[in-house]
């Protein structure tokens, strides 16, 4: 069995992006699916309050945070953690659009902070 794990080729730059922007691109995604107030429901489902402060980069996620984002969505589990994907195996990303939108939004938020 031959099991091909790869970047997403519109991604090659996915090494220089780190966990927190890669569950920060799963978050906005399913922001957008779901509407206002999911990092609420988020809060309210997990137990966690602190999702607002690592949507807005205040605070790095908290490892109960990448567990339950990876329990929640288990085709992003892989990718979250590793960057890969593995579409075989059911392993996938957000789409492409949407990572790229993230990634602007954390460079926007960047820069208002510095």
């Amino acid at each position: 069995m031959n099991i091909q794990m790869k970047l997403p080729p519109q991604f090659g730059h996915m090494y220089k992006t780190d966990i927190r922007d890669r569950l920060l691109c799963i978050i906005e995604h399913e922001k957008e699916l779901h509407g206002y107030g999911y990092l609420g429901r988020l809060s309210h489902l997990s137990g966690i309050t602190t999702w607002q402060n690592v949507y807005r980069r205040r605070q790095r996620p908290t490892q109960e945070q990448l567990q339950f984002i990876g329990r929640l969505y288990p085709h992003y589990a892989f990718w979250l953690i590793t960057g890969l994907v593995n579409e075989e195996a059911g392993h996938t990303w957000p789409k492409a659009e949407d990572l790229t939108g993230t990634e602007a939004n954390v460079r926007d938020q960047d820069k208002k902070r510095a």
